[in-house]
């Protein structure tokens, strides 16, 4: 930085120092919105390669091509008089143009730390999609990290920092780094119950506004052979008697437990295969 230069010309000036070290201008990839989407984004190493994120990704379109200077030279590297000089200019990399808009992106990630922190539930992800084209248009972990300084860990990590081996940390900076929305599995969870719900519904199973039996929520269900039941996350008084529009609004497990019996695992499965769930996305 412009800093050290100075520092580092007033340490050679006081010591009359003139010899040795030199200085020179170079270019360097700088990201102004600092943490903003920094998971996606990525970096780049000192040498200006992408090392995470769309930086790593598309580096290859991103970098461009050096310029060279050709020459002939004799044995003992000192070039030719009059031998023909070509000189091949550099080139520019290619420009890339995210879907993510800032402003959802920077408002997305605002709610999701305050989310995470009011529940202290360590981590989390969002992400925002325009529903007619697919265009993601945030994707955010909390926390995450300054583009400019990968190296300095988040204050998640600062708070067990001193407690890691060596390869722990790591592995700690490498998962600090990752999208997790796109490089993590996990269990879809109450997600899934959108589709529970469109099985039933194109099977005629049941009605968006139907009051039914096995929608009816008391607290839990136990399954044959489980030890312990899974409960809804509503304490009592529960949910009681609900249609399909209110068990999804309420995101009731009870009622979604016993629509997935009610539907069977054989239409389940098949729909599941429609949906293109056993496929890689690609």
């Amino acid at each position: 930085s412009q800093t050290k230069v100075e520092e580092l010309n007033n340490w050679k000036n006081n010591l009359k120092y003139s010899t040795g070290i030199s200085l020179e201008d170079t270019s360097s990839r700088y990201y102004p919105r600092g943490t903003l989407a920094s998971t996606v984004i990525g970096f780049v190493g000192a040498d200006n390669q992408g090392l995470s994120g769309i930086e790593y990704s598309w580096d290859s379109l991103l970098s461009g091509t050096s310029g060279k200077s050709v020459s002939l030279k004799d044995a003992s590297q000192s070039e030719i008089v009059n031998s023909e000089q070509t000189y091949i200019a550099a080139e520019n990399g290619y420009d890339i143009t995210l879907t993510i808009d800032a402003n959802i992106q920077n408002i997305v990630e605002t709610y999701l730390a305050e989310a995470v922190d009011q529940y202290s539930c360590g981590s989390g992800i969002a992400i925002a999609m325009d529903p007619s084209t697919g265009k993601i248009l945030s994707m955010a972990d909390y926390p995450s990290y300054d583009c400019n300084s990968p190296n300095t860990v988040n204050s998640s990590l600062q708070a067990i920092w001193d407690t890691l081996s060596d390869e722990e940390k790591s592995t700690a900076k490498y998962n600090m780094w990752k999208p997790k929305a796109v490089t993590n599995l996990y269990e879809p969870g109450s997600v899934f119950k959108t589709i529970t719900s469109s099985i039933a519904l194109e099977e005629n199973i049941i009605g968006t506004d139907v009051t039914t039996d096995y929608l009816h929520c008391n607290g839990s269900v136990k399954f044959e052979g489980e030890s312990k039941p899974i409960t809804c996350w509503k304490k009592a008084p529960y949910h009681g008697a609900q249609t399909l529009r209110e068990a999804l609004e309420h995101s009731c497990n009870p009622a979604f437990m016993n629509l997935g019996l009610r539907i069977g695992a054989k239409t389940s499965y098949k729909y599941y295969e429609a949906f293109g769930f056993f496929d890689k996305t690609g």
